[in-house]
C-alpha cells in the first residue's frame, strides 16, 4: 500500500539556494501543466538576472516509483 503519491512537485525560485525548494504536494499530468503555465517565469527570469548567488526558478516533479 503506498503512503505518498507516485508523483509529488517542488518549485525553486529565483536565488534560491540550490539545495532549498518548496514542496508542493501530489501532483498529476493536469495539474503539473495548470501549474507550469501559471508559474510566473518572466517574472522570476528578471529578478535572477539581478543577482550573483542561488539557482533559476524551476519546477521539478519527483517520481516516488523511481527513486
Amino acid at each position: 500500500m503506498r503512503t505518498m503519491p507516485r508523483f509529488t512537485s517542488n518549485h525553486q525560485l529565483a536565488g534560491y539556494a540550490f539545495q532549498y525548494r518548496d514542496e508542493m504536494g501530489a501532483i498529476d499530468f493536469p495539474s503539473f501543466v495548470e501549474s507550469f503555465e501559471a508559474f510566473p517565469w518572466g517574472e522570476q527570469m528578471r529578478k535572477r538576472e539581478k543577482m550573483e548567488d542561488g539557482c533559476s526558478a524551476t519546477i521539478s516533479v519527483v517520481d516516488h516509483e523511481q527513486d
